[in-house]
């Protein structure tokens, strides 16, 4: 891995910036007296200031949208796109481990616009190959391809209590890759559970109020359901003797004599010390990397908005896939063709078209052009990712089931191979 800083300006953390203007406070002041309202809070209006990099215009338009995740991320992801050039090269089979060591050096700056080259593969990144990158190694850190970080089922995960999970500092880095993610392409790590979510967002008391069964690993759930199936005291008496009982309580630090009386107060301890207390110490060090650029203050002040970037808040259906068509004036029956191919598409398709057409699998409305090219060259169908842009063949009208073959063809043949 090769990396090349054009510049270091603008490499100070965004909540580290100086404002020594009169005038910047005063835009500020203003601000807090035209938006601050029961909807918006001052803190809001505040961090909303110091993501746009200090600039009451570009404030004032994003907090006149309510303000919106959409219109928070455009407003610093244009910011990003104009801070100095910090370009990787990376190998497409060693993306994971390149993109870690990239973030794992103690000099990184945050505050850079990333650009990825990949060895051996002709993708040249305006944006779209970057997204696609971050959408891949996020993936492998949820799925624990390269080393186990996380536990619980899909899209409810938290950190597992291991000596390599906490000694390697990889929740710490994954946490900074986030971070840069979001702000520069709106990519987040939709997998945590929501009990991790609110402590990231107000410590264990609110951790505590979502906390539930699935959030337990394996052997405390167990034990809680047989307490709960224990309806006379010989019952709970052999549910206590059990070897894996005996070591959840140990774990727990409960030493009080379990019985059908108590049985509710001690499942809630145990409740209380899994699902938060035993991970929140892992949990510290990945909001330790989100600090980086800013993003954990934004995700503070405005959690109903980032929690969909950090949380699994529902699939990717038909009709949000639909909704990322922009209507124009292409061929009528190309557009009906894309439509009934994504009525008809399972769910792991769709994410597989969203990655093709975009780099990313979170489905943005309007946020797809479609072209139909009269170019008798073009043979097959073509993604830019970094304008989110599906070019289309002439031939592609001749028929719905031609479309969908070379559609079929270029979703699952796709790489990296996008500019």
């Amino acid at each position: 891995m090769i990396i090349i800083i054009h510049s270091t300006l603008g490499t100070t953390p965004m909540h580290c910036q100086p404002s020594t203007s009169n005038k910047q406070w005063n835009a500020l002041d203003l601000l807090l007296e035209t938006f601050v309202s029961c909807e918006i809070s001052a803190k809001q209006v505040k961090e909303v200031y110091v993501l746009s990099g200090e600039d009451s215009e570009t404030s004032s338009e994003c907090l006149l949208s309510g303000p919106t995740l959409s219109a928070l991320l455009k407003m610093v992801n244009d910011r990003f796109d104009e801070l100095p050039r910090l370009r990787v090269r990376v190998y497409a089979e060693d993306v994971w481990s390149d993109i870690v060591a990239c973030y794992k050096q103690s000099s990184f700056k945050y505050l850079t616009h990333l650009q990825v080259s990949l060895e051996g593969q002709p993708a040249i990144d305006t944006g779209g190959v970057r997204r696609q990158i971050y959408t891949t190694v996020l993936h492998d850190f949820a799925s624990n391809q390269h080393v186990k970080l996380f536990d619980g089922p899909d899209h409810h995960l938290r950190p597992v209590c291991s000596a390599e999970a906490r000694s390697s500092g990889l929740l710490k880095v994954l946490g900074g890759i986030v971070a840069h993610s979001i702000f520069q392409d709106g990519v987040g790590f939709p997998y945590l559970s929501p009990t991790c979510f609110w402590y990231i967002v107000a410590g264990e008391e609110m951790a505590l109020q979502s906390a539930c069964m699935e959030d337990l690993p394996a052997d405390a759930s167990f034990v809680l359901k047989q307490m709960q199936d224990a309806n006379t005291s010989e019952e709970m008496a052999a549910v206590t003797q059990m070897d894996v009982t005996l070591q959840v309580l140990q774990r727990c630090g409960i030493s009080q004599l379990v019985t059908v009386k108590n049985q509710h107060v001690i499942g809630q301890e145990i409740v209380c010390f899994e699902a938060v207390f035993r991970v929140s110490r892992f949990l510290d060090q990945f909001c330790e990397g989100l600090r980086n650029a800013g993003i954990l203050h934004a995700v503070r002040a405005f959690p109903d908005l980032f929690i969909r970037l950090l949380t699994y808040t529902g699939a990717v259906s038909n009709e949000s896939v639909l909704e990322t068509i922009r209507n124009n004036d292409e061929s009528l029956e190309l557009m009906n063709f894309l439509k009934k191919f994504i009525q008809e598409s399972t769910e792991k398709l769709l994410e597989k078209f969203l990655i093709f057409a975009t780099g990313s699998v979170y489905p943005q409305p309007r946020s797809i052009h479609i072209k139909a090219c009269e170019d008798d060259d073009l043979g097959t169908i073509v993604a830019q990712t970094c304008s989110k842009t599906l070019i289309f063949p002439s031939n592609m009208s001749a028929g719905y089931d031609q479309f969908t073959m070379s559609l079929n063809s270029a979703i699952v043949e796709s790489s990296f191979n996008t500019v």
